[in-house]
């Protein structure tokens, strides 16, 4: 009986753990998708916060979408590189 328990136990822990593995590596996917703010939103939160006019808010916006679009081909290429492996861990 204890040889059971015993042999039980050692195939169920390396699932468990696997599975907490795979739930933890799903949930950094989540936060990373949402880390990435809209350059509309994000340029809005930008001129609330330093009071910025309608002209600099035009140019803030040009740079914030150039940005994301510049990120999101860096998600796009396979071969990350170490500038993208930098975002990706902030």
């Amino acid at each position: 009986m204890k040889k059971l328990i015993i042999l039980l136990s050692m195939v169920s822990l390396p699932l468990i753990s696997s599975a907490q593995s795979q739930q933890a590596q799903m949930q950094g996917q989540t936060q990373a998708q949402k880390s990435a703010p809209d350059p509309k939103m994000q340029t809005e939160r930008m001129a609330k916060r330093l009071g910025l006019s309608e002209d600099q808010k035009a140019k803030v916006l040009v740079i914030n979408t150039d940005v994301d679009q510049k990120l999101q081909a860096l998600k796009a290429n396979k071969s990350k590189t170490a500038i993208f492996v930098k975002i990706e861990r902030r």
